[in-house]
């Protein structure tokens, strides 16, 4: 009778380790399921990031076409030929469209690469999420302490 004590004490440990690797199993599980989210979240704002830079540069580049084209009507319609200071001008004028469109897509770029070192620094959190689930060494000390106890009452 006094075999049965230490067996039933034994079993319960042994339940609330098991419980307790469960409960441990699934939060990191859960950990690591929220931070796969963020990188498909941060993954997903950097593709918008990119097709937004690439809308504002389009229409950069449509800005300056007019624009170009509106400087030379006027050379043109004030009898100014296009060669010489004039041309030297609207190259120049070309130029700095041409920088103004490249300074957006550059600050999209950037920006997507921000979401993109996001997206894997979630990713690298969720990794050790999943690395650092203990309910298997939980487990364990849980199956020891239940031999312990019966080995103690053997003796």
């Amino acid at each position: 009778m006094a075999f049965i004590v230490p067996i039933l004490s034994a079993v319960s440990g042994l339940a609330g380790a098991m419980s307790q690797a469960s409960a441990q199993s699934s939060a990191a599980q859960a950990q690591a399921n929220a931070n796969y989210y963020n990188a498909q979240v941060a993954q997903q704002n950097a593709n918008a990031s990119m097709e937004a830079a690439r809308a504002d540069k389009e229409q950069q580049d449509r800005k300056n076409r007019m624009h170009l084209s509106s400087v030379e009507s006027k050379y043109l319609n004030s009898g100014i030929e296009l060669e010489g200071t004039p041309l030297a001008i609207l190259s120049e004028e070309a130029s700095q469209g041409a920088l103004e469109s490249e300074k957006i897509l550059a600050k999209g770029k950037n920006q997507a690469r921000n979401y993109m070192n996001q997206a894997q620094m979630y990713n690298y959190q969720a990794e050790v999420a999943k690395a650092s689930d203990q309910s298997s060494s939980t487990m364990l000390g849980g199956v020891i302490g239940a031999v312990g106890t019966i080995g103690r009452s053997l003796l």
